[in-house]
């Protein structure tokens, strides 16, 4: 696995290298999702990911939530 090294401040914040903010199009104030999978913690961009599941979102959508979490809260409520 390569990459670049970043030291954990006293907070637990690290810096995104700009090559990768560049890359993926993340900008300043935008929102991302952190997550573990398999030991390893990924970071995306949270456009397109529905923000209760995580679960990619293919139709233009202004609330970040995807069918299927749709579908659950109406039946819950």
């Amino acid at each position: 696995m390569s990459g670049i090294e970043r030291s954990v401040d006293k907070l637990g914040r690290i810096v995104l290298p700009i090559k990768y903010r560049e890359k993926l199009g993340i900008k300043t104030d935008d929102k991302v999702i952190i997550s573990l999978e398999k030991g390893m913690i990924t970071v995306s961009p949270a456009e397109g990911v529905c923000a209760l599941c995580g679960a990619e979102i293919t139709e233009s959508c202004r609330l970040r939530v995807c069918r299927t979490c749709i579908k659950r809260i109406k039946e819950e409520a």
